[in-house]
């Protein structure tokens, strides 16, 4: 439907038209929610607009097509362009004097990339002084604040700094609760990521149960995908922990979630199923054992039985009572 507007804004207006590149623009958006080439055709469009504004000193219009190319660039995990784009669009934002608070959406964006490939000394850098600002800016119940909390917590957590972590944890659960509400994606979030912070921690009771919370609201909220790595989680916590029943449950679960999602033979419903089949393995020689081990308590039981009746219908000198 749009490729004919298209045609007929560019032979009335001109491919720089304004008509013209704003519908250009909305037809870039719908192909990010297609498939790759789709993408890949997206990406191009981006790029174009981005040499246009930039030749014809739109800044409003560069910048916001610079923002829409780097949430699809981090969307497939191109994270070094990412990164690179991002850089030059926080510098474009500081020296156009844009608000405080984009300019802070762009730094969070960035700390967000360093945790994700591994510098999370140069992520809490960022983002722990961009949390300060925001604070001192919108306060501590504002959306873009709470989402900062949200990233220190896994940042934290890959710190192995766990109080500070289950610090900004509950801030961010509790600022999404508020803001949100409990049935909201970004407090299922918050709740997973608090739950990995205890389970880093070592507090597997308090990691349980906010993952059975947050794969629960994940399942009602319609992201299975979400569900089955908390389930994993959880799997791997009980195994650990020798509860290969309670293992074998929570992978069954994951690999049910990831075939309906995925196939069969998927990498990620095989990673589930290797677990499973882990569980299994132990779980039949824990019950082998336990059958040996009441075995032998029952045989020890006999024994003992036996040398009391014996003590009691022996003579002394070893001649029988009877």
């Amino acid at each position: 439907l749009i490729r004919p507007i298209l045609k007929h804004l560019s032979t009335v207006y001109g491919e720089e038209s304004d008509p013209y590149l704003r519908a250009l623009s909305d037809y870039a958006n719908i192909l990010t929610r297609q498939g790759d080439s789709d993408k890949k055709e997206a990406e191009r469009i981006y790029s174009r607009l981005i040499d246009i504004n930039q030749k014809s000193g739109d800044t409003d219009a560069l910048l916001t097509d610079q923002g829409l190319l780097l949430n699809l660039l981090i969307g497939e995990d191109r994270l070094e362009e990412a990164e690179q784009l991002l850089k030059r669009h926080i510098k474009s934002l500081q020296e156009r004097e844009f608000s405080l608070e984009s300019i802070y959406r762009a730094e969070s964006k960035l700390g967000l990339i360093y945790q994700q490939t591994g510098r999370s000394l140069d992520a809490e850098r960022v983002l722990g002084r961009l949390y300060q600002n925001q604070v001192d800016l919108q306060g501590e119940m504002h959306e873009d604040t709470v989402a900062t909390a949200t990233k220190l917590t896994a940042v934290y957590t890959d710190l192995e700094n766990h109080i500070q972590a289950q610090r900004f944890g509950l801030i961010a659960v509790n600022g999404y609760t508020a803001l949100f509400g409990g049935d909201h994606y970004d407090t299922a979030v918050a709740v997973a990521n608090l739950a990995y912070a205890y389970e880093a921690a070592g507090d597997f009771d308090l990691a349980l149960k906010y993952l059975d919370s947050s794969t629960d609201l994940f399942r009602r909220l319609g992201y299975p995908r979400y569900a089955a790595t908390n389930l994993n989680k959880a799997g791997n916590i009980f195994h650990g922990h020798g509860d290969y029943s309670l293992a074998k449950e929570s992978f069954e679960s994951a690999v049910e979630l990831c075939e309906s999602m995925y196939g069969v033979e998927h990498s990620e419903t095989m990673v589930n199923k290797y677990c499973l089949g882990r569980s299994l393995r132990f779980l039949e020689e824990f019950e082998e054992h336990d059958v040996l081990r009441q075995e032998r308590v029952r045989d020890e039981s006999v024994l003992l039985v036996a040398n009391e009746l014996h003590d009691r219908f022996v003579h002394p000198l070893g001649e029988d009572a009877c």
